[in-house]
């Protein structure tokens, strides 16, 4: 929100009109910087590689797929904000089970970084303990996919099929929508 006043002038609030999607902007900035970098460092291999499970149509894309301190092969998804957590973040914890998952990497890394002024915490994990996580989204992930396809109900098409890009249910929302 500093840099919200700082950049554009408006004093810091909780709403969600134009400055937050400045500060979303600032976010994708700091991320993708950091990407770039990192991309230059002789450990990083990949930089946001699209994957898929066939079965639940989970899909996403981690940020780097980087060889770690120990030279052992982890994917690293960087999270921006204007806190520094003192532990992942459940959701994030989620998303690192599933890129391990469909990486096939035995690890996985989470770096949070400071917009304002760059810190980082980063907290890394292994298969073995993100396999439960994994395990729980895997078996909602597949009813809701069993639901939707075969049982042909869908969730409302936005108006703006950009948002529809990465949506496993993509396929299931198309045939819903124009009858297939």
């Amino acid at each position: 929100r500093y840099l919200q006043f700082k950049f554009i002038g408006m004093e810091p609030t909780n709403d969600r009109g134009p400055e937050m999607a400045f500060m979303a902007i600032v976010g994708k900035a700091v991320h993708t910087t950091v990407q770039r970098l990192m991309l230059k460092h002789p450990r990083v291999s990949a930089i946001e590689r699209l994957m898929e499970d066939p079965v639940t149509r989970v899909r996403g894309s981690n940020d780097l797929q980087i060889l770690d301190h120990d030279d052992v092969m982890a994917v690293l998804d960087i999270k921006s904000g204007v806190k520094l957590p003192d532990v992942p973040k459940a959701d994030h914890l989620i998303q690192l089970a599933w890129y391990c998952y469909l990486s096939g990497h035995a690890r996985a890394v989470v770096q949070y970084i400071l917009r304002s002024n760059g810190a980082k915490r980063r907290f890394t994990r292994s298969w073995a303990e993100l396999r439960e996580q994994w395990e729980l989204t895997r078996d909602l992930a597949r009813n809701i996919t069993d639901m939707t396809i075969e049982g042909r109900i869908a969730p409302k098409t936005p108006a703006n099929r950009s948002d529809c890009a990465d949506c496993p249910l993509r396929d299931a929302c198309d045939k819903v929508e124009y009858g297939e």
